[in-house]
């Protein structure tokens, strides 16, 4: 609780229009070792309940840790786990609404949705999805790379070889004009093309829009609205032919181009009624800035359903079934520096809120989280890649060495078979005996063409 948040609350106890009940009843939230009792004594103290409430009978927690070496096959891995849970069978919404899948990762939404089983037919989803990781936002960064890369000429406009390729090999241009795009890729690629004309690219009205310059910021707002309409229109002719499931996917992936459209159109009233004049790059990266920020919300059946939400939608909500995802230490709980130019000694002591504080509120939600759970499964990624360390979260620690409670580890792993290597023998036949006895008067042996055929004589029959 924040100093803001404290001060409010004391105002309503003074005129006596609230009363203030703190869910901490787990011995693990009232343990001082705990960062999740960080601050929970003195808000006790400060604002005690007028009632007391009745005791808690403890409940036998099964937890469950799993490794899977992949970020998108922790969500792959969810089938199993509700096809397990459920039984096989449909289940009703009432039924499901006892399961809450958590992420802390809100850029694994779209692969666990995509992961849900058939039979749990309700859903509800209380997390708002960035737009930055959307498809429409990697489109509109290969446009921000293709017009900052981009050369004129007397009398052409010319185009980087990479840029190109990035912006043919998405998934919304490639699915409108297949055989275009793979024609031009496979041209760029057996040619060594690096700067391409735009006469060459426009193969289709789709990509003569895409491959075209715009000279102004207003030309550039423009050239981005046409093309998201152009990209919705697409997706509309594409949904009429298709099943119900990809009617629903497309139907997500239009709301992700009606935001980015309402932005893009958004920055060019506030550029007209400014008049401001500004390069490509900034316009993209003011554009990128703005959108960075959005996120979209899902609507749904709060009270029915399989539920998933974010850490912080968890709160004083119970489920006898819950499922984290992104068990890793880093993003549960999340590290994140702190965007201010106070240092940190000064804002301690001006009670400003610090990395400890951040700390034990994860901290809380976490325990106050499984407190009633009767079976918590959590599933973590495994790679060291890079910053990656495939850590799992402190809290799995905690559990297991400071309050010795049995956690179920398993690891998920992949079946990687190579295919079988046929023997392959060159026989010793007249050709190749005039072959080798060419080395003895026309040809010369070099010192490398001998380590050769001493590292492998097929090696050097071969080159």
């Amino acid at each position: 609780m924040t100093k803001a948040e404290r001060e409010l609350l004391k105002i309503l106890k003074q005129q006596n229009l609230a009363d203030f009940y703190w869910d901490y009843s787990s011995d693990k939230l009232q343990d001082r070792a705990n960062k999740a009792s960080f601050f929970m004594e003195e808000n006790v103290r400060m604002f005690p309940p007028d009632f007391s409430l009745p005791e808690e009978e403890p409940i036998q927690t099964h937890f469950e840790i799993i490794g899977i070496p992949s970020r998108i096959g922790q969500a792959k891995q969810l089938y199993p786990i509700l096809e397990e849970l459920s039984g096989n069978k449909t289940i009703s919404a009432e039924e499901a609404l006892q399961t809450a899948i958590v992420l802390p990762d809100e850029h694994l939404l779209i692969p666990v949705l995509n992961s849900i089983p058939e039979n749990i037919s309700r859903i509800n989803v209380t997390l708002g999805y960035s737009l930055s990781g959307t498809p429409v936002a990697s489109l509109m960064d290969y446009l921000q790379s293709l017009q900052k890369n981009i050369r004129k000429t007397n009398d052409d406009t010319l185009f980087y070889h990479r840029d190109v390729i990035a912006v043919l090999k998405h998934q919304y241009i490639a699915s409108v004009c297949p055989e275009e795009t793979s024609r031009l890729i496979k041209e760029i690629t057996e040619r060594n093309l690096v700067y391409i004309s735009v006469t060459f690219l426009g193969l289709t009205p789709l990509l003569k829009l895409l491959f075209s310059a715009p000279a102004t910021t207003t030309d550039i707002s423009d050239y981005l609205i046409t093309v998201l309409k152009e990209m919705n229109h697409h997706l509309t002719a594409e949904s009429a032919e298709n099943d119900d499931e990809t009617v629903s996917s497309t139907s997500l992936e239009q709301e992700f181009i009606f935001h980015f459209y309402t932005m893009v159109n958004r920055m060019r009233k506030m550029i007209h009624e400014t008049k401001t004049n500004m390069s490509s790059d900034t316009y993209f990266r003011l554009l990128k800035q703005m959108t960075d920020f959005i996120k979209i919300p899902f609507h749904g059946e709060p009270l029915s359903g399989l539920q998933v939400m974010g850490v912080l939608e968890t709160r004083v909500l119970d489920f006898n079934n819950i499922i984290i995802l992104s068990m890793n230490e880093g993003l549960f709980p999340v590290k994140n520096a702190a965007g201010s130019f106070i240092p940190y000694h000064l804002r301690k002591g001006f009670g400003l809120p610090v990395q400890e504080h951040q700390e034990s509120i994860w901290a809380y939600h976490f325990y106050r989280m499984i407190q009633r759970a009767g079976r918590v499964i959590m599933l973590y990624d495994t790679r060291t890649d890079g910053l990656q360390s495939g850590e799992v979260s402190r809290f799995v620690h905690q559990l297991t060495y400071h309050y010795k409670v049995p956690v179920q580890q398993k690891l998920s792993i992949y079946n990687i078979s190579s295919s079988r290597v046929e023997p392959f023998h060159v026989e010793k036949n007249e050709e190749i005996m005039h072959a080798l006895a060419a080395f003895e008067t026309e040809k010369s042996l070099s010192a490398s063409a001998i380590n050769t055929y001493l590292d492998c004589p097929l090696k050097f029959y071969l080159s």
